[in-house]
């Protein structure tokens, strides 16, 4: 029985001052965008694709079309339907890859399973929509990129010059941007600051699964807001392999684009070789004393990281071993090495590539203790350490 289609009933634009707020129904649901900007009256009128991309991971999910009146562009359509094909042959091109070294929870019973838990959860869907006349790229010639101030992004804002606009992403309920802005306003203060607020994450609620497939396709929404104001979007690439984990990758990003404005991934590049970089920097102790990876909250309050949570404690780690714990103090490495030994092996794809160099910065530095402590982190996922060595790894 086919299932009711997604649809995306009306878009509507409101410009108060400076703060042009976006707001779409969708099959009853609201998607709702609120954009800081000296800019808003560039950024009109708003295309429909960022409702679509909202959508997708849903749509491909509970394998429901979507529908939209409003006309689509054509470049962008035909990309969906390349990137629906893209996140569907992913787990079996990739599967001895994704989430490498560490056991996963919630699959038990290995990769066979996953693969085939994983391929069972996506279907195909279509767009009925009204096809829009090609309008091609605008002729602004503005690069922006989505900017969180955590490692990956701070790379992409140091290593491409290009980059005239940054737009920041948050949720209205979790306001926190002091150490991240701060950090932005240091290392690139020519730029130009877009803030984009979203009432709700749409894509985020209803079921366990959203983490695996949303987190590229809301920034991505968020990008598209601005199609009639940038030529380009560079979005941060990271070291988690195919990017099936977040719905996001080097081998994803790019189907985001339209005839309008175009996607980019850059830095596919281990974070330990990311932080070495930042070592090296004319500007390290800036960026080491304002770098902001944490993402629990309530543990953090008003400091720039919690320091106990799993992407402040790997993060940590890294910089540890890199020589650089002294130049750090957005972190708190008072109870570092008991957090680390004590916290749970987690399901981080990202430690496949980044363990063996960890161990290696250990050694030359002479660390034994944290060496040890690695060596036993390693033994915790024993059972999967055969795939460390196609990365290097040898115990």
């Amino acid at each position: 029985m086919k299932k009711e289609p997604i649809v995306i009933e009306n878009i509507d634009c409101r410009v108060n001052n400076n703060i042009l707020e976006v707001t779409c129904r969708i099959s009853g649901d609201t998607l709702t965008y609120r954009i800081s900007s000296d800019h808003v009256s560039e950024l009109l009128p708003i295309h429909p694709e960022f409702a679509i991309v909202a959508c997708m991971p849903k749509a491909m999910l509970d394998g429901r079309d979507i529908h939209c009146s409003v006309p689509v562009d054509p470049v962008f359509l035909s990309n969906m339907e390349h990137y629906q094909r893209r996140m569907m042959a992913l787990p079996e091109e990739r599967a001895d890859e994704w989430l490498g070294v560490v056991p996963n929870p919630l699959f038990p019973h290995g990769y066979d399973n996953l693969v085939q838990w994983y391929k069972s959860l996506l279907n195909p869907v279509q767009i009925h929509a009204p096809m829009a006349r090609p309008l091609g790229a605008n002729d602004k010639y503005r690069v922006g990129t989505p900017y969180s101030g955590g490692v990956d992004s701070t790379y992409t804002l140091l290593g491409i010059h290009e980059l005239t606009d940054v737009v920041h992403i948050e949720n209205m309920n979790w306001p926190n941007t002091r150490a991240s802005l701060k950090l932005l306003k240091l290392l690139r203060p020519n730029l130009r600051l877009h803030q984009v607020y979203a009432a709700d994450f749409y894509h985020e609620r209803d079921t366990n699964h959203w983490i695996f497939f949303s987190h590229g396709s809301f920034l991505a929404s968020a990008a598209l807001l601005f199609s009639e104001y940038f030529t380009s979007v560079v979005t941060s690439g990271t070291d988690r392999g195919p990017g099936l984990e977040m719905g996001s990758g080097h081998d994803i990003d790019y189907l985001w684009s339209s005839s309008l404005m175009r996607f980019f991934s850059y830095g596919q590049v281990p974070r330990f070789n990311k932080i070495e970089f930042f070592g090296k920097h004319l500007q390290a102790d800036t960026i080491l004393s304002h770098l902001q990876v944490c993402s629990d909250l309530p543990k953090r309050g008003d400091r720039t990281n919690c320091s106990q949570c799993w992407k402040c404690l790997y993060t940590m780690l890294l910089i540890d071993a890199c020589g650089l714990r002294e130049k750090a103090t957005a972190f708190d490495y008072t109870h570092f090495v008991e957090d680390f030994k004590n916290y749970p092996v987690p399901n981080d794809y990202s430690i496949v590539y980044n363990m063996p160099m960890v161990i290696e910065g250990y050694r030359k530095t002479g660390n034994n203790e944290m060496l040890r402590v690695c060596l036993d982190y390693i033994k915790k996922a024993q059972s999967n350490l055969k795939k460390l060595e196609k990365y290097g790894y040898t115990a």
